[in-house]
């Protein structure tokens, strides 16, 4: 169900344990490209497995790319704790180098959820999120500041795309990604001194990462559905609230009429910068409103979908 993706490591030479990393792993990479910096150095670009990006100088190794997809050659079937460990010995063992003592500098963790529906039809009632920016761009849903990145977004739809035969067991389905990126202060966000590419098959910290996935889409404020209600409409002002939340509903809910104030914001439509603070308040105020709203069966089918993740961790 979960799995870690993309990483990014550093092993620096005095950790390698040989006497020159450069010409230890420059004969291992496929399709190998030489380098000579300003200064002399050189160095050497190429790819370890298919997908894995490297480059290594006699200052030490730098690896980017999915860890899934070397280990496993897709990004659907998931790593678990102890295959995680596997393709860290894997690529150990291809390069003769002890890669777990490699420095984290970035890292992704995913879900992968089998839904009822097709995955963006959970976007619009996946509203804003403190300390994030959303925006929706193309078919994917992201949630973005400067330490972490969470994306949203059709893992089959993808896979098609980019030509991976999905396995027969997926045929038919809907499967929504959620996909955690965090890219710095790795140090910070796990209270470390350091994290290392072995930090990401120890059991402690393996949980630590579904849990701060789990957290952050907890995190994210879930939209309501808007359903008028005519049995409450005893005065004008009831009757407008109801045609606002009813035009709210109709360009696609909540998120989509806060969307719409951003573009007003971003073409200085108001003279009063306050305006847009304010209309956004009174969106989110009839889109909650109990006499016009109920709990989406979408968000319920996601919320019991990750309260189980947790059980499943290793």
């Amino acid at each position: 169900m979960g799995s870690y993706d993309s990483i990014s490591l550093w092993l620096p030479a005095e950790r390698a344990g040989v006497a020159d990393i450069s010409l230890q792993v420059a004969s291992k990479l496929t399709g190998a490209t030489q380098f000579i910096q300003r200064n002399g150095v050189e160095s050497y670009a190429g790819y370890l497995g298919n997908n894995l990006r490297a480059r290594v100088s006699q200052q030490g190794l730098s690896v980017k790319g999915s860890i899934s997809k070397y280990f496993l050659s897709n990004n659907v079937e998931c790593l678990t704790r102890a295959t995680t460990e596997q393709a860290i010995e894997k690529l150990s063992d291809e390069l003769c180098l002890p890669m777990q003592k490699a420095k984290l500098s970035s890292m992704a963790y995913a879900l992968n959820l089998v839904v009822k529906e097709k995955p963006q039809a959970y976007f619009p009632v996946l509203g804003d999120s403190r300390y994030f920016n959303r925006s929706l761009f193309g078919s994917t849903l992201y949630y973005i500041n400067s330490n972490r990145k969470i994306r949203f977004y059709d893992k089959l739809k993808e896979c098609k795309r980019t030509l991976h035969e999905l396995p027969a067991a997926l045929q038919g389905l809907n499967m929504l990604r959620i996909e955690l990126e965090l890219s710095k202060k790795l140090t910070y966000q796990f209270n470390l001194s350091e994290v290392t590419v072995g930090h990401l098959y120890e059991e402690s910290f393996y949980m630590a990462m579904i849990d701060k996935l789990c957290n952050e889409y907890q995190a994210i404020r879930k939209n309501k559905i808007i359903q008028l209600n005519f049995s409450t409409m005893n005065s004008p002002k009831d009757f407008w609230q109801q045609a606002q939340a009813d035009w709210i509903q109709k360009i696609g809910g909540e998120a989509s009429a806060l969307s719409i104030v951003e573009n007003l914001r971003k073409q200085e439509a108001f003279k009063n910068s306050e305006y847009y603070s304010r209309l956004k308040k009174e969106i989110k105020t009839i889109s909650t409103l109990p006499a016009l709203t109920q709990d989406s069966p979408l968000i319920e089918e996601l919320d019991e979908k990750i309260n189980r993740v947790k059980s499943y961790y290793r």
